[in-house]
């Protein structure tokens, strides 16, 4: 999956509204929409149920929401320390 995927499952999961979280994402609805079914298709499973009163996670959904927020600190943080390496001291010759 990609970085825009983990963050499109986390906001869903913050705001559990499609229109609430695509605006957050600055996307439209229809475009999360069909990111969400291409992450449902990639994994095999149901994300979220959808009704009048938004989405609610299905087992299989709050699992992956959990592992997304990890794999998005472990996105950062690689981010981070690759960004102090290449701007910290030079490296000695081989």
């Amino acid at each position: 999956m990609r970085e825009e995927d983990w963050r499109t499952i986390i906001a869903l999961h913050e705001y559990r509204n499609l229109t609430k979280a695509a605006d957050s994402m600055y996307v439209s609805q229809p475009t999360l929409t069909k990111q969400l079914h291409r992450i449902e298709n990639e994994f095999g499973i149901r994300v979220v149920e959808r009704s009048n009163r938004g989405v609610s996670f299905t087992p299989e959904g709050e699992y992956l929401a959990k592992r997304a927020r990890l794999i998005m600190d472990d996105i950062i943080e690689t981010k981070r320390v690759l960004a102090e390496m290449s701007g910290g001291a030079e490296r000695e010759p081989d």
